[in-house]
């Protein structure tokens, strides 16, 4: 390791009091200072880095460039701000590379040029960006249909580039019973779960129960000891996770949307939060759809009946009335 008169007391205070990681490097490229966020983000500690090339935590598909970049920051030093571009990484002690907002500023120490560069993890704010723009097309591809059926297929599809699951259970809310519909059933069969099949749910269930959701980590006791046989069909097939959120106004909802995995500990309370924001952005389109497909219903069922009291109308014979009435109650 080279030793360095880099930095005195004042100077090492200052960089390490700084938010941000921050690494101090000469104009031979060898690190000569890190602080302790360096330290939390890369993995490494001082004694392992100060040094060594700056090259050990730069990608390797980036190093055959770095070094040149280097000399040419020393040739005309100047503060640059560096961004969050897509193509900046930056690779920890276990190998994985994160990217990372940088920005350089020079120092002249002694006649001896110091290159500090702070460095953000952005990987959250990626993250964020990345969800941000698939829940904008999920919203908008789902808003786009008003077939409720094929609203529910879509929603299976694209669902996954943002949470996987191997199950995914639309349900509704029953206007007048003290039950639930399940309207939609993807991915894995779990026997007497199927839908069109119903659950009976006592009615505060949704504004209590429910609540913004619920998770559940691995397979629950009740299905286990067989006390909730829904729990333990789901359990039989193999299903160990799942997430629970209310469709619409958490107060009173439309329904609910679930996720289930074989995996054990699949969700966490960011996923929760994640498909509590799936649900605010789709439960308009399904509830428009639901009333599209009710609206459809009802204007069948209307003109099966104005053709019925039409036949019955110009119907002479009982018995060409009951013919008439068997073929339009086809339809």
């Amino acid at each position: 390791m080279a030793e360095s008169k880099f930095p005195d007391s004042i100077t090492a205070s200052t960089l390490q009091a700084m938010p941000d990681a921050v690494v101090a490097v000469d104009s031979k490229g060898l690190i000569r200072f890190i602080n302790s966020k360096t330290e939390q983000l890369t993995g490494y500690l001082s004694a392992e880095l100060v040094g060594e090339r700056v090259e050990i935590l730069v990608p390797a598909s980036k190093r055959s460039s770095h070094k040149s970049n280097i000399d040419d920051f020393h040739t005309a030093p100047s503060a640059r701000e560096m961004g969050d571009r897509r193509d900046l990484g930056l690779r920890k002690k276990d190998g994985v590379i994160v990217p990372v907002a940088i920005s350089l500023s020079p120092l002249l120490d002694q006649n001896e040029s110091i290159v500090i560069t702070t460095i953000r993890d952005v990987s959250d704010r990626e993250r964020r960006s990345k969800e941000d723009i698939l829940l904008a097309e999920i919203g908008a591809l789902v808003g786009a249909e008003n077939d409720d059926k094929k609203l529910y297929k879509l929603l299976e599809s694209t669902l996954p580039s943002l949470l996987k699951f191997d199950r995914i259970v639309i349900t509704a809310k029953h206007p007048e019973l003290d039950q639930i519909e399940r309207l939609y059933v993807g991915g894995m069969h779990v026997s007497g779960n199927e839908a069109g099949t119903t659950i009976p749910t006592p009615a505060e269930y949704f504004s209590t129960a429910l609540g913004i959701g619920s998770l559940q980590s691995s397979i629950p006791e009740s299905a286990l000891d067989g006390s909730n046989v829904s729990a333990a069909r789901h359990a039989e097939a193999g299903l160990k996770s799942w997430l629970r959120v209310p469709l619409g106004d958490s107060i009173d909802p439309l329904g609910d949307l679930s996720l289930r995995s074989r995996d054990e500990n699949a969700y966490d309370d960011e996923d929760l939060a994640m498909l509590n924001r799936v649900a605010t952005v789709i439960s308009p389109a399904l509830e428009n759809a639901r009333l599209y497909a009710q609206i459809r219903e009802e204007a069948h069922t209307r003109t099966v009946l104005a053709e019925i009291g039409k036949a019955v109308s110009s119907s002479t014979l009982v018995s060409e009335y009951f013919d008439t009435f068997a073929d339009l109650a086809k339809k």
